[in-house]
């Protein structure tokens, strides 16, 4: 018979698989994703060279591995979204295990509790990108950093280099991990071979990367004509940087987090320090996750997902550090063999006491269920399949189907359209406007018509006769002459 504590790793993995799998194919794919699988239909070859071309936000690997996935498995939503959500599950593991390395196992029980319920992680988990992956990577290599054998080296070596190639967040991410991670090796008594292991991997791993290195400092070169950087650089008075700037920033960054962890480190196992800290950290983390649904800052959400794990790792061992105060213990880690059964059996009993360590997890834990469930049913993604279809059942062949903003001939493409696409700009649409034109509009919430240049002018010069209001997409039917 199963323990009480593997019994709920049991019901915690069950309950994640069941969010992550469940109506995984339900929303249609929108651009990001639609790109993921058209483009991983093409050949390898063109996969790994088309895409050093010119700069590109995403290495390669990701679309090469979905581009075998796809031939063995299929190209629906489900089969594309699979993947992502396999390797969801795959992490709560590897966080488990980091939390057993680093603490205990309850602290590790914890995490896997609240990472399993995350709607970051779960809208992550159910969409056909490579940034769930990337989350895999950094707990794998921070797994592998609390090694203490040499077989660690070409482990850590192979996963940065797998990061290296899945997305260009990698170098960050190593930094701000590094920066952790030499404050704990420092604390736990700075041994040789750990720190070697550390210093030989990133360059290692590096020289595994030199066939795209090139194309990765081009992408870098592109963050000078990013809006964010420009203002940046207007208020800073900062001259734009070149790749190579842009590398040194994130060394120095890794730098200037290394100095606040050793800062910050001591200072939390501080009573009186934590008696104020942990409540405001695990308020804005409830805070965090409760706003985690809403439809905004996706480009943040990419990069916040890809750490969110160790960012729950925290708040657990904070959890448990205050349940230790509470309980006068010296070492809450002298304790855990001996009654992780009791508190694991006790954890869904009503508190007696309000701002208890456990009236705080049940409450992170529904605050993180809730807003699990509000991503699945009320967050939305353009609704394609149901456009396409609504096209190819009311366009007459000889209409025009016109698209705007144009990336989205991609998502649009996808659904096998019996009408080819057209999109461009003021002329070409004039060009193509002719007896009967159908716009994909695209909506975001709160905005109003037009929300492109094309809708403006077809309002103007056209009339419209039909609208098909969809998610994230409205149709609009224009035909020429007076009413």
């Amino acid at each position: 018979m199963l323990s009480r504590h593997r019994q709920w790793l049991l019901i915690i993995f069950m309950a994640a698989a069941l969010l992550r799998l469940g109506g995984l194919g339900a929303k249609s794919l929108w651009f990001d994703e639609a790109y993921s699988a058209m483009h991983s239909q093409q050949p390898q070859a063109t996969i790994w060279s088309r895409l050093g071309a010119r700069p590109e936000t995403h290495p390669p690997l990701y679309y090469s591995g979905l581009h075998y996935w796809m031939q063995a498995v299929g190209t629906s939503e489900t089969a594309v979204r699979l993947p992502s959500a396999l390797m969801s599950l795959l992490n709560l593991g590897l966080l488990y295990a980091l939390g057993r390395r680093l603490f205990n196992r309850r602290v590790a029980l914890l995490a896997m509790g609240l990472l399993a319920l995350s709607p970051l992680d779960l809208w992550y988990a159910q969409e056909a990108r490579m940034y769930i992956f990337m989350t895999g990577v950094v707990l794998a290599a921070a797994l592998l950093l609390t090694w203490q054998r040499w077989a660690a080296l070409p482990a850590l070596t192979a996963v940065l280099a797998l990061g290296l190639y899945l997305d260009y967040t990698l170098p960050p991410l190593w930094a701000a991990l590094s920066a952790v991670w030499l404050v704990y090796w420092r604390q736990s008594g700075g041994a040789r071979r750990p720190f070697l292991i550390w210093l030989l991997a990133a360059p290692a791993a590096w020289l595994l990367y030199q066939p795209w290195a090139p194309y990765f400092l081009d992408v870098l070169n592109e963050l000078n004509d990013i809006h964010f950087f420009i203002r940046l650089q207007e208020v800073t008075g900062l001259p734009p940087l070149s790749g190579a700037g842009y590398l040194l920033v994130m060394a120095l960054g890794g730098i200037g987090l290394a100095l606040a962890a050793a800062w910050a480190q001591p200072r939390l196992r501080q009573a009186r320090v934590q008696r104020w800290l942990t409540p405001l950290i695990i308020v804005g983390f409830a805070l965090l996750t409760a706003l985690m649904p809403i439809p905004r800052l996706y480009g943040v959400k990419r990069l916040l997902v890809q750490g969110w794990p160790l960012i729950i790792l925290l708040v657990a061992w904070l959890l448990e550090e205050k349940r230790g105060t509470q309980r006068g213990t010296q070492s809450y880690a002298e304790e855990t063999q001996r009654d992780a059964e009791k508190f694991i059996k006790n954890l869904c009993v009503p508190p007696r006491l309000r701002g208890s360590p456990r009236s705080s997890l049940l409450t992170l834990l529904i605050v993180s269920l809730a807003a699990s469930l509000v991503t699945l049913v009320a967050v939305p993604k353009d609704d394609w399949r149901t456009a396409v279809a609504a096209l190819n059942a009311r366009a007459d062949e000889t209409a025009v189907v016109w698209i705007a903003p144009h990336w989205n001939q991609l998502a649009y493409r996808y659904y096998q359209p019996h009408i080819a696409p057209r999109s461009g700009d003021e002329a070409a649409l004039r060009q193509a406007a002719g007896e009967d034109l159908w716009l994909v509009a695209e909506r975001f919430p709160s905005q109003t018509p037009p929300t492109s240049p094309s809708e403006a002018w077809l309002d103007q010069e056209r009339r419209l006769v039909e609208t098909i209001p969809l998610v994230r997409l409205e149709l609009r039917r224009y035909v020429k002459g007076e009413e």
